[in-house]
């Protein structure tokens, strides 16, 4: 992300060493996801190392077009536990990827207001085309994240997630628009990135089902792993909320883990519910350094889900963009966050008991 791809690795080396000074963990979403990640592995890999400590890849995936890239990955990564490298993983064990529509244009070194003015000027949308097209797979954003779709104009795989402007347009793929509009790819994307001022949310189909069972019940991964966080600030809204959800519209910020336990444990057999529950709750506590969570005894802090193991369940693994309340998960009873209820089914408390988490 930026603008951490602008950095080489001697620099993330030196700051890693300040870290490993206090015992800290280099938590990373490696520089390349595509068709580079198996390069952007043997750095992460070579960073931990060099700077000797702990290290943690973030939702190890390999993107379109690297299917399948995981088991490779696996191997490096056991090869270098096996030298005494301390290296992990986690996993989003979803099939999208989220972000915003202003994410494939951020080649420059533009904030997003910078590149709403840039796509009102047809001499820049043309160089803006034409980087997209032609981008080396070395530059730091041709090697990380949305990079190799542009490249390879795969528009059919991204997927306007939310679009106020025009609601018609949801559940649609840049390249259905660009048809629709009679446009290039790249144009349908900038009216979209114009008409939502570059913020505006989409889906990329980027994983395979396969690449997340191999990862998931491998050993060493953590799962499962999401980023979320408040749409809107000032409004204070929380992911359970479902005015969030119909804003964000991603099932997996409540989803995950009732997916891997419905799907990965329940229905493929992937690991054993003892050593899902493991995954998702001690084994990543232990992983950042928290002593007081992450089991269930006297002292520690209660954060317990009561669920069912025979209903546990998401819903909906599409994106229903009408009918946004399948995303909430079956088979959960409570949800419980330092002692106080939170969730109790479907309907959320309005509690606000979470707290910053400090290694100790």
């Amino acid at each position: 992300f930026i603008p951490g791809c602008w950095s080489d690795t001697a620099e993330v080396i030196e700051l890693a060493k300040v870290a490993a000074k206090y015992d800290g963990l280099y938590a990373s979403h490696i520089r390349g996801e595509r068709e580079t990640n198996i390069q952007a592995t043997l750095e992460f890999i070579q960073i931990v190392e060099t700077a000797g400590l702990r290290g943690q890849m973030s939702h190890m995936q390999s993107k379109y077009p690297v299917f399948g890239n995981n088991v490779m990955k696996m191997e490096l990564l056991t090869q270098a536990r096996h030298r005494g490298v301390d290296v992990t993983v986690d996993s989003e064990a979803f099939p999208e990827g989220g972000g915003s529509i202003g994410s494939f244009l951020q080649i420059y070194h533009y904030t997003a207001d910078q590149l709403v003015e840039q796509l009102k000027s047809p001499k820049a949308r043309a160089e803006i085309k034409h980087t997209m097209r032609t981008i080396d797979p070395w530059h730091p954003l041709g090697r990380f994240g949305p990079g190799g779709v542009p490249f390879r104009r795969a528009w059919d795989r991204v997927i306007i997630w939310d679009c106020p402007h025009d609601r018609s347009l949801e559940g649609k793929s840049v390249a259905a628009v660009a048809s629709q509009r009679g446009i290039d790819f790249e144009d349908a994307l900038f009216d979209l990135a114009l008409a939502e001022n570059c913020r505006g949310p989409r889906f990329i189909h980027d994983y395979i089902e396969d690449d997340h069972f191999r990862t998931t019940s491998w050993e060493y991964c953590i799962f499962p792993s999401v980023d979320t966080g408040l749409y809107d600030p000032a409004e204070r809204l929380s992911p359970l909320d479902l005015k969030y959800l119909k804003e964000t519209r991603y099932p997996g910020f409540i989803g995950l883990f009732p997916r891997v336990l419905g799907q990965f444990v329940r229905e493929e057999k992937l690991l054993t519910l003892e050593e899902a529950v493991r995954k998702m709750t001690s084994l990543a506590m232990q992983r950042v350094g928290v002593v007081d969570r992450g089991v269930i005894r006297p002292g520690m802090w209660a954060d317990i889900t009561v669920f069912d193991k025979d209903t546990v369940a998401l819903r909906s693994n599409d994106l229903d963009i009408e009918r946004i309340e399948t995303f909430y998960p079956t088979g959960i009873d409570y949800v419980i966050v330092n002692g106080t209820v939170t969730m109790e089914g479907h309907k959320y408390t309005g509690a606000r008991a979470g707290q910053v988490l400090r290694k100790l």
